[in-house]
């Protein structure tokens, strides 16, 4: 695990395998100003991430976010009430081959498995993780995601993975 973070206290394991992330003002300050520091000539993996059309509930994205910079990724973040288009689009033009979806609402999820069916189509080579608290592993398997993350640091377990950073 990334020493600053453990720094910071942006996770603490408990029990093993539990991680809980603490969200504070402060502490997201501070993370992002430490990434803020570090060298920007090194190429980063590109990673889009999104809450879906129809969805405003962003807390989840944002934490995976903070993460994932900290792990040195470069996070494309389009927000919340992303259209499946915008991200589709996105993706091609920063030739990013991982893409992270959030939905928090049941109404939104097939917004979600829209944009999804849209990736397929137009940029097959583009893996799709999945998260927020209405999915589980038998939703994102139905929907066609490559992951799902139960919790904010399991995107970047994946990411690393995708990226040959293991």
């Amino acid at each position: 695990m990334s020493e600053s973070i453990n720094h910071t206290g942006f996770v603490e394991k408990i029990d093993g395998d539990t991680v809980f992330v603490r969200i504070t003002q402060q502490s997201a300050c501070s993370g992002c100003h430490a990434q803020s520091m570090c060298s920007a000539s090194e190429k980063k993996d590109k990673i889009i991430l999104a809450t879906v059309k129809g969805d405003i509930h962003d807390i989840g994205k944002n934490i995976v976010k903070v993460l994932l910079e900290n792990y040195s990724f470069d996070v494309i973040d389009l927000g919340k009430d992303v259209p499946p288009k915008t991200i589709v689009e996105t993706a091609i033009k920063e030739e990013v081959s991982l893409v992270g979806l959030s939905a928090l609402m049941t109404t939104t999820v097939t917004s979600m498995e829209e944009t999804i069916r849209l990736l397929r189509k137009h940029k097959p080579d583009c893996k799709v993780m999945v998260g927020g608290a209405v999915l589980n592993q038998d939703y994102a398997d139905m929907i066609g995601a490559d992951f799902y993350g139960k919790d904010a640091m399991q995107s970047v377990y994946y990411a690393q993975r995708i990226f040959g950073h293991e």
